[in-house]
């Protein structure tokens, strides 16, 4: 199974859009098999690998293989992605990363690297 994007809330529910469709819960995973949210399959409908992602609330870490990911909240760990732009409306405890795109928090504890984007912060 293919991970294309996983998201743990820090310590409550939240709320993630994956391409347009929300789910709410602990642990959001995007996978070639599905949706799961808390370990349960919601959705069978297999997700592209190119995802565009909004978390609404706290986040404890987040990790996309392609896509473009917008948090609106703080980022107790860490941020990675593959191929995508890195957006979070409050402060990241841990380091960002991606590979292909542009970093933007309002503050980065730990460190930011992209190998071919801008990093603001």
């Amino acid at each position: 199974m293919n991970t294309w994007f996983k998201n743990v809330f820090a310590g409550t529910r939240g709320t993630v859009s994956v391409n347009g469709r929300t789910y709410t819960g602990r642990e959001v995973r995007v996978t070639d098999k599905g949706v799961f949210v808390d370990g349960v399959k919601v959705d069978d409908t297999p997700v592209a690998p190119r995802l565009d992602i909004v978390v609404q609330g706290p986040v404890q870490t987040l990790e996309t293989a392609s896509g473009d990911v917008t948090v609106q909240g703080d980022v107790s760990g860490s941020v990675t992605t593959m191929s995508g732009d890195v957006t979070v409306s409050g402060r990241v405890g841990g380091s960002v990363s991606t590979m292909s795109g542009d970093v933007r928090a309002g503050d980065i504890a730990g460190s930011a690297s992209s190998m071919s984007g801008d990093i603001r912060r």
